[in-house]
């Protein structure tokens, strides 16, 4: 961009959908299996958006973004506890009821991290995954897309149908 080349910048938030093999897919998965039996009682907030939604976006910006303009590609912002009681309410599956302190989390993360690398199993709690959800404000308005591009996100309560359906099927080839 220093030297002269045309960019536009796209930064998609929390992405969600069918197809996630990263850890937030990982995450509704163990959730709808009941692999999850506690969360963070401290919480982070998050940005979610649509995989289809994410995608719209990125090809705007490709087609009509303005040069050196940054367009953030958000959706719905919830607490990572809303998100999971929404995700679970889709499914129609149990909220973990129990709530453990970072602190606790955070150590039994990097313990499992280190039995996890031993012996190649995954746990759904990793020292990663506590240190996203536990803290912070990840919240970043669209609004420079939709006012520019015309591009406007879908809600969670839209999106999470087709998501959940998507893991149920998967889980139900393996």
């Amino acid at each position: 961009q220093r030297r002269g080349a045309r960019v536009v910048i796209a930064c998609p938030a929390y992405v969600y959908g069918p197809g996630d093999a990263g850890p937030g897919g990982r995450f509704i998965s163990d959730l709808l299996r009941g692999r999850v039996p506690a969360l963070v009682s401290e919480t982070a907030w998050f940005s979610f958006v649509h995989v289809d939604d994410a995608v719209e976006g990125l090809v705007r910006v490709g087609d009509s973004g303005r040069i050196g303009a940054v367009y953030v590609l958000s959706g719905e912002a919830l607490s990572f506890h809303d998100w999971v009681r929404a995700v679970a309410a889709a499914a129609g599956a149990k909220v973990p009821p129990l709530r453990i302190p970072a602190t606790l989390a955070r150590t039994t993360g990097r313990l499992l991290d280190r039995v996890s690398r031993t012996t190649g199993w995954r746990f759904p709690l990793t020292a990663e995954g506590i240190e996203l959800v536990a803290r912070g404000r990840w919240l970043h308005p669209h609004d420079r897309a939709t006012r520019e591009l015309g591009w406007t996100p879908r809600s969670v309560a839209e999106g999470l149908p087709e998501t959940v359906a998507w893991f149920r099927a998967k889980q139900a080839r393996s």
